[in-house]
């Protein structure tokens, strides 16, 4: 004979509902971080120079002068890419030198550190 089988309770249905959903939410902020990171890895980083001109604007309307940068640097060696940006002038209002500088972001996290200082 057969045993007689019960049917889950309304609260185990509501637990297996709500466990699938917070799955699915940790899956899809996973995924969407992965295609973050592959986004700044594979579109941004190689293609860093392309955006010097808007880098350089973006930086002149913060300061409130006009900044150069001669070239900017990306490299991905691991999970975190590191940038170089070279010789960063900051110019007056008439164009000339007020300020030089090389900096290199050895990654995100880490503070930028002078590599000469010329003023």
């Amino acid at each position: 004979m057969a045993a007689p089988t019960t049917a889950p309770s309304t609260l185990l249905k509501a637990a297996a509902w709500l466990s699938r959903c917070c799955l699915g939410l940790a899956l899809g902020a996973w995924l969407l971080f992965a295609a973050a990171w592959g986004a700044l890895h594979w579109l941004i980083v190689p293609r860093i120079g392309e955006l010097r001109p808007n880098l350089e604007a973006m930086a002149s309307e913060l300061i409130g002068l006009p900044v150069r940068v001669e070239a900017i640097e990306a490299h991905t060696a691991g999970l975190i890419p590191s940038f170089a940006l070279r010789n960063v002038r900051l110019l007056d209002r008439q164009g000339g030198e007020v300020l030089k500088l090389a900096l290199e972001f050895e990654n995100f996290i880490s503070k930028a550190r002078p590599s000469r200082f010329d003023a």
